[in-house]
């Protein structure tokens, strides 16, 4: 369990290392528009960023919420942009999660104790329990990534997989 642990640890900040660019990006254009929103609603600067991310973050407590139109417009902005931001991190998350799952737990083991198989899809993707009827017919067990063909080609390693050495 501390293997899983500090292996997702590590892949998680590594990934998130690589995507802090766009995420830089996010925060910075999520505190542009709070702040366009504080000057036209006359919020503190403080009062107008803690709107941005409790806006952003799609917490919305509403002790401060726009009045005027273009704030309420650039409130939805902020949303769509928040929204992003935590799409791209929780897909880092699932990422970090699945690559340390692969990594530290045997497989064998793994579907020796459930008895699910991945069955191929037509279109290659796609796991399902063992008893669900497929087109192709092909099966094979969880983690077994061998032969699996995306839209872009075939790969066998991860981001993860080609930097961990590096740190």
């Amino acid at each position: 369990m501390v293997e899983y642990t500090l292996l997702f640890t590590r892949v998680f900040f590594i990934e998130l290392f690589y995507v802090s660019p766009v995420l830089i990006l996010l925060i910075l254009l999520i505190s542009l528009i709070g702040y366009i929103i504080g000057k036209i609603e006359g919020w503190s600067r403080f009062d107008a960023l803690y709107h941005a991310f409790i806006n952003a973050t799609t917490v919305g407590y509403g002790d401060f919420r726009p009045t005027k139109k273009p704030s309420k417009l650039l409130a939805i902005a902020i949303a769509l942009v928040g929204l992003i931001f935590t799409g791209i991190v929780v897909a880092i998350g699932l990422h970090a999660a699945d690559y340390a799952f692969d990594k530290v737990y045997d497989e064998s083991e793994f579907n020796e104790c459930t008895g699910a198989t991945i069955k191929e899809s037509s279109s290659g993707f796609g796991r399902r329990s063992s008893d669900e009827a497929d087109q192709s017919g092909q099966s094979r067990k969880i983690g077994d990534k061998s032969g699996q063909e995306w839209p872009w080609g075939s790969f066998s390693k991860s981001v993860a997989d080609i930097h961990l050495g590096w740190f």
